[in-house]
């Protein structure tokens, strides 16, 4: 899923027929990037990893990003935990075989964090091109998210077009609010002296504002609830990660099942607006 606020258009795609690699070729607001999204086998990484590369290298065209679950760390020292199992080998002669630069451990150079408890599973990506690089929660998944941020070239944003969100005429409170806004409307307009056509396509305008409104309100409230889960996880992990206690997991357990629950809802809406959008042109 592309952003709408970003210009993008695919190039080129190419499928592993294991369902374990996928790199797209695509304009990223004009600019040329090679995507890589890939999952690597529990046995076998080395091997998968360097004929990977390999193929992905031959075939680069602008910026090179490759991301994904790649089942080793980047530094056994670095990147797993003191308690946990030690794997056999790192990432290290692969990148560098490769030319290819791991843009976390490039921005947080001693600093240690975790995407799956005891290692880190790595964002490379050419160094003109990177922001940020930061390691997530985790919340619905297993695994922690990186978020690598990128430098694009300036691109206009669409223009707004409101749709409605029929969910808001499921809720009683904002029902009440319509009701009684169009109750103060007609009180006030509804004297003689404007046209019953004004009227009546006013009334729409008002409408509208008040499902704005509202929509505006919920969202806040909805994104506000989340940032307290987050942060109260993140506290809790952090804690989690030095001192663990089966207190603490079941803690940590719960607000992950809250926030799962949070993002269900949240996907069921963008896939509504999704069908909303394309279904008629098909």
């Amino acid at each position: 899923m592309v952003k709408n606020t970003i210009a993008f258009k695919l190039i080129a795609q190419n499928n592993d027929p294991t369902g374990r690699c996928l790199t797209i070729t695509c304009l990223l607001n004009g600019e040329l990037h090679t995507l890589t999204n890939l999952y690597a086998p529990n046995e076998g990484q080395h091997k998968f990893l360097r004929t990977t590369l390999h193929e992905v290298s031959e075939n680069v065209k602008g910026s090179n990003i490759i991301c994904g679950d790649f089942n080793l760390p980047m530094h056994v020292d670095l990147d797993c935990s003191s308690g946990s199992r030690r794997p056999r080998g790192d990432l290290t002669l692969l990148t560098g075989e490769f030319h290819l630069h791991d843009y976390w451990r490039y921005s947080h150079a001693s600093e240690r964090d975790y995407t799956f408890y005891s290692s880190r599973h790595s964002t490379f990506a050419t160094l003109s091109r990177c922001r940020s690089a930061t390691i997530g929660l985790i919340t619905w998944s297993d695994h922690a998210p990186i978020t690598l941020s990128l430098t694009l070239a300036h691109q206009a944003n669409p223009a707004f077009r409101w749709r409605l969100n029929d969910a808001l005429l499921l809720n009683g409170e904002v029902l009440d609010r319509i009701s009684s806004e169009l109750e103060h409307y007609f009180q006030i307009n509804d004297n003689g002296e404007v046209s019953d056509e004004s009227l009546w396509l006013a009334h729409k305008v008002v409408i509208r504002g008040v499902l704005l409104q509202q929509a505006s309100y919920l969202k806040r409230k909805r994104e506000s609830g989340r940032e307290a889960l987050l942060s109260h996880l993140q506290y809790l992990d952090n804690i989690n990660k030095s001192a663990p206690t089966p207190s603490i997991s079941e803690e940590i357990y719960q607000i992950r099942f809250k926030l799962r629950e949070n993002l269900l809802a949240r996907y069921a809406h963008n896939m509504k607006k999704s069908r909303l959008i394309y279904m008629p042109q098909m």
